[in-house]
């Protein structure tokens, strides 16, 4: 909440401290709404003042984990509890409003508002200060541009004179001192304009000569670039943005993430993530799957050299350099087998590139469905999988698929094949889609684990695939609900607070975890260690019985995955603590050398002996979790500027002796 006065108090970017982005540690609105907060309580007894007081408390519970549980709930379907900053943040600047109105309406005591400005100035004074002294003991926070303290004299003097002009307005009852107010809050506002970062415009105007080589020769291809340059551009890519891609495509074309820790080399931790992460380009890049996406161009800096002998040049400019991959398979496409394999048995076939050119995995199909062309026929194929159109003689003929219309919710395929066969468009599955054959409904399948199917007759024909969300149903009962929930805020005031609690009640018993506890706890100690001294990590079992687990202990939060062997040293590549621990078991280690300074977080995932740890569709069970403070060595810890801090308990003592000020007389109203 610090960052509500000093919204730079973590840094932004690559100079931040902290573990978030600014986006969600930051929750500042200005200081005139927060310096007239209290101000609102003289509005407690109107119902818009106790339901914004009411938001604000329950949003930023979710915000900060206390009530973390309730953000994937139904209705609410948060991805993360921290998506709700912006909803605790509208509830302080509307309460700072009703403070601010409070005041130009003069409805209250003038003497007990004056108690709750002066006693809340103290606070937040007294907070920031505080917050200040204990964060310049962190070498991180001493890099912080501009400096904690210097950030904390400005949020004082901004702080300073809203409260002084409420003060003001107060005492003498005129309005011209809103006008002022009007003035800090635009001054105390200034700071955040310069957060947006900026992208060099010469990626955007005019268009570069590599963006206009694929705009002129891509067609219905994806390509893989840089950012999201190609969505501006036109371009189809298979990486995506932010936590908005399918989830099933990030397990084909995954690990989502920044992208930095393959690029150098390394795992990337999807411990790590927290759902609003995007699908990286070096991601995609990087795929077995690559060719299953139709990633036929690859976009690279000028001069780069290919790693792939089958790669080859086909633009190389002072902008870029393009290949493509001859290996890539067109968006629609036709197979004359499939087989089917649940989504497990589906993701390593592809993983494994055991799939053939000529193939398809299908989903969802132990048996026939409605409307079905070929009928499921029992044939084994693998331990696992049965055949869908049993194998025959191929036609000498080739299949011929073009693309008539390519528009985001109607996709029109002309295909023409002599034997039964499948259609594969590898856009993304999803419930809603609807196909026709040559007017005539079909079913679609979910193929390849993420993307659509259909069953084809022998002859040509006109595919077409539609799509209807079926979001419009459970949106009108989201409005619906909310309609009910208004309505239970109109009825008696104690009937719509217990109406209130139970929707709160409800949403956060429906949110439980979909995957258990662990079958075991981890414990660190001693859990504040000095920077290479060693840790004892022991693994205790929470029941008799399962097994065996292969253990990893992970370090959580770091883009680069870290696992903890059975020596005590960290390998950057998965390595059991403890391979096929067995269920009632336990296990002791020791982390030798703890470091580098931080407050680390370890992760114990138990997963079946040889499967990867980092595959989130392999978890049986949450991680277990346990935290270590690592500090630096007394001789290597930055000394408090002690004199620095002086002089800002001085200021602090300045400011609240000109808020505390002394009370005029305030003259009555004629």
């Amino acid at each position: 909440m610090v960052t509500a006065l000093m919204p730079y108090f973590f840094g932004t970017g690559s100079s931040t401290w902290s573990v978030w982005q600014f986006n969600i540690t930051s929750t500042y609105v200005g200081l005139v709404p927060l310096a007239a907060l209290p101000l609102a309580a003289a509005m407690w007894r109107r119902l818009p003042a106790r339901f914004f007081v009411g938001l604000a408390l329950v949003a930023g519970l979710v915000h900060y984990g206390a009530l973390a549980a309730v953000a994937p709930a139904p209705v609410i379907a948060f991805g993360s509890n921290l998506r709700l900053m912006p909803v605790l943040v509208f509830a302080l600047v509307t309460l700072g409003a009703f403070g601010v109105d409070a005041v130009a309406r003069g409805e209250s005591s003038y003497a007990s508002q004056l108690v709750r400005l002066r006693a809340w100035f103290i606070a937040l004074a007294g907070a920031g200060l505080i917050a200040v002294t204990l964060a310049s003991g962190e070498p991180a926070a001493l890099a912080v541009r501009p400096s904690l303290a210097a950030q904390y004299v400005a949020a004082l003097a901004g702080l300073t004179a809203a409260a002084w002009l409420l003060r003001r307005w107060l005492v003498t009852g005129d309005a011209r001192w809103g006008v002022a107010l009007v003035a800090v809050q635009l001054a105390t506002l200034a700071p955040l304009a310069t957060y947006l970062p900026v992208r060099d415009a010469r990626w955007l105007y005019p268009t570069p000569p590599a963006v206009a080589w694929l705009q002129a020769h891509v067609g219905s291809a994806r390509v893989v670039i840089a950012d999201q340059v190609g969505l501006l551009f036109g371009l189809r890519q298979a990486h995506g943005y932010d936590g908005l891609s399918p989830r099933r495509i990030t397990e084909v074309a995954g690990p989502i993430g920044t992208g930095g820790a393959l690029v150098a080399g390394f795992r990337q931790n999807t411990l790590a993530l927290h759902g609003s992460e995007p699908l990286p380009a070096v991601s995609v890049l990087l795929a077995p799957t690559r060719a299953l996406l139709g990633v036929r161009f690859i976009v690279l800096p000028p001069r780069a050299a290919s790693a792939e002998p089958a790669l080859r040049a086909v633009y190389d400019g002072a902008d870029a350099r393009i290949f493509e991959d001859p290996t890539a398979l067109p968006r629609a496409f036709v197979v004359s087998r499939a087989r089917c394999a649940d989504d497990r048995e589906a993701l390593a076939l592809l993983r494994a590139r055991a799939i053939g050119a000529d193939e398809v995995v299908l989903a969802d199909c132990a048996a026939p469905a409605a409307g079905e062309t070929n009928p499921i026929a029992s044939r084994g194929v693998a331990p696992d999988s049965r055949s869908v159109v049993a194998p025959g003689p191929r036609s000498a003929v080739a299949p011929q698929v073009r693309m008539l219309i390519d528009e985001p919710a109607r996709v029109v395929v002309a295909v023409s094949t002599a034997t039964p066969a499948w259609l594969v468009l590898t856009d993304t599955w999803f419930p809603g889609w609807r196909a026709r054959i040559d007017g005539r409904d079909v079913v679609v399948r979910r193929a390849d684990h993420a993307f659509r199917a259909v069953a084809l007759p022998p002859g040509p024909h006109e595919v077409e695939f539609t799509f209807t969300p079926r979001g419009l149903v459970s949106g009108a009962a989201v409005t619906l609900g909310a309609l009910l929930i208004v309505g239970a805020l109109l009825i008696a005031r104690r009937r719509a607070a217990v109406v209130l609690a139970a929707v709160l009640m409800l949403a956060a018993t429906s949110a439980e975890a979909a995957l258990p506890a662990a079958p075991f706890s981890l414990s660190a100690t001693p859990t504040t260690v000095d920077a290479g001294e060693p840790v004892a990590i022991d693994v205790t079992p929470r029941a008799r019985a399962g097994g065996p687990w292969d253990v990893y202990i992970v370090w959580l939060f770091t883009e680069r995955a870290a696992f903890l062997g059975p020596e005590g040293e960290w390998a950057p590549r998965p390595v059991p603590f403890r391979a096929r621990l067995g269920g009632g078991e336990s296990a002791r280690g020791v982390w030798r050398r703890a470091g580098p300074p931080d407050d680390v977080t370890l992760a114990l995932i138990a997963v079946r002996p040889g499967t990867d740890p980092l595959d989130r569709t392999e978890w049986m069970s949450r991680p277990a979790l346990a935290r270590v403070r690592v500090e630096a060595p007394p001789e290597a810890r930055p000394a408090r500027p002690w004199m620095t801090l002086a002089a800002l308990l001085a200021a602090a003592v300045a400011a609240t002796a000109l808020v505390w000020g002394q009370d005029l007389f305030r003259p009555r109203p004629l």
